[in-house]
């Protein structure tokens, strides 16, 4: 837990979630005032950064198949639901 002066307590999950953009606008708001006022949490953060921009971006895309099945079944239950 890293201190900070204006929220009082922020997380290494916080910064992580922050990363993600996982967090609310409030929240969000909060981190991004203490990171310019906080050098020690400034440099948590930015060594989390580092380390979230060297993972491999992966995309992963459904068989069109699979998209088919959800769309046959959504139309069926649609059908069901107005008998």
């Amino acid at each position: 837990m890293i201190l900070s002066p204006m929220t009082g307590k922020i997380t290494i999950e916080d910064l992580v979630a922050y990363i993600y953009k996982e967090v609310s606008i409030e929240r969000n708001t909060e981190i991004k005032e203490a990171l310019t006022k906080n050098p020690m949490l400034a440099d948590a953060y930015y060594q989390l950064k580092e380390g979230f921009d060297h993972l491999p971006k992966v995309k992963f895309n459904p068989p069109k198949s699979t998209i088919n099945n959800i769309l046959k079944y959504s139309s069926e239950s649609a059908v069901e639901l107005q008998c």
